[in-house]
C-alpha cells in the first residue's frame, strides 16, 4: 500500500514537469533556430524585400511604399525663355497732325503703264539711237499739227502737242501730252498721258489714257507719229465700253448732245490759248 502511494506521487511529479521540459526544449530549439541560417539568407530577404518594393530598413509590417517615377526622356522639355519684347514705337511728334485726310481715286481701269517715277536719261544704244531718229522726224515735217519737244533736252522725255480734231467737240483745242521712254524703246512702249483736262470716257482726269497700242498691242513696228495718230483717233471716236469715266462713258450712250456740249465747255477752257 505505501509503495504504490509513492508511485502515483512520483508519476504526478513526471507529468507536471514534462511540459516545463518540452517549453524549455523549444526555446532552446528558438534560440537555435536563427543561428542555424544559411550564409545566402540575408540576400535572399533583400530580393525578395525589392520584389514587394519594401525598403530593407522598413519594419515588418509598414506598407510598400510607391516610388515616384522620372518621366520619360520624350516628355522632358527644356524651360522655354520668355522673347524680348519690342520697344514700343515712340509717340508721333506734337507738331505733327495724327489723323490725316486722304482722298483716294478709284479708276475703273488703270493702264499697265504708271506714270514714271524716274525719267531715264540713258538708255541702251538702240533705243537713243531710234529715239533720236524719230525726234528728227518730226523737226522735219509735222504729223497731223502734231509738234513735239525734248524736256531739258533729255531724248528719253517729250513733250507732244496735238489738235482737237475736226467735227468734233474737240475742235480748235490744243492738248498737251507727256511722254517718257523706256530705256529699252522700243521693246517696250512709252508711258503717255495728257497734260491738258479733257472730258473723255477713255481719259480721266488725271490724264491716264485706255488705249491698247500703249498695253497689250504694243508693237516694236509702232513710232511716236503712230501713238498720236492712234490718241486722235481715240479723241474722234471715243469707245464707252471700255471706260475709265463711267459716267462720262453713260452720258455719252444716253444724252450724246449734253456729252458733246460738257466737252466743248471743257475744251474752251482748258485746250485753248
Amino acid at each position: 500500500m505505501p509503495a504504490r502511494r509513492s508511485e502515483r506521487i512520483r508519476a504526478r511529479r513526471e507529468a507536471s514537469d514534462a511540459p516545463a521540459a518540452r517549453n524549455e526544449t523549444n526555446s532552446r530549439l528558438a534560440i537555435r533556430l536563427p543561428r542555424m541560417r544559411p550564409p545566402n539568407a540575408p540576400a535572399r530577404v533583400s530580393r525578395v524585400l525589392r520584389a514587394l518594393s519594401v525598403p530593407s530598413g522598413a519594419p515588418a509590417g509598414a506598407p510598400p511604399r510607391n516610388r515616384a517615377r522620372a518621366p520619360p526622356r520624350a516628355t522632358r522639355r527644356a524651360p522655354q525663355r520668355a522673347s524680348p519684347r519690342a520697344p514700343p514705337p515712340p509717340p508721333p511728334p506734337a507738331d505733327l497732325p495724327t489723323n490725316l485726310e486722304v482722298e483716294m481715286v478709284v479708276l475703273n481701269s488703270v493702264p499697265m503703264s504708271l506714270p514714271a517715277t524716274v525719267v531715264p536719261t540713258r538708255g541702251d544704244p538702240i533705243a537713243t539711237a531710234r529715239l533720236q531718229k524719230e525726234f528728227m522726224g518730226f523737226a522735219k515735217e509735222a504729223t497731223e499739227g502734231c509738234k513735239v519737244e525734248l524736256v531739258d533736252d533729255n531724248i528719253f522725255h517729250w513733250i507732244a502737242t496735238i489738235p482737237g480734231p475736226p467735227d468734233t467737240p474737240y475742235e480748235g483745242g490744243f492738248f498737251k501730252l507727256d511722254l517718257v521712254f523706256p530705256t529699252n524703246y522700243p521693246f517696250q512702249p512709252p508711258h503717255v498721258e495728257f497734260l491738258t483736262r479733257i472730258f473723255h470716257c477713255n481719259i480721266t482726269k488725271l490724264g491716264y489714257i485706255c488705249l491698247d497700242i500703249l498695253r497689250e498691242n504694243w508693237s516694236p513696228a509702232l513710232s511716236v507719229s503712230k501713238v498720236l495718230l492712234s490718241i486722235m483717233s481715240l479723241l474722234a471716236d471715243p469707245n464707252p465700253s471700255d471706260p475709265l469715266e463711267p459716267d462720262i462713258a453713260d452720258l455719252y450712250n444716253w444724252d450724246l448732245t449734253q456729252h458733246n456740249e460738257n466737252a466743248r465747255k471743257w475744251t474752251n477752257q482748258y485746250a485753248k490759248p
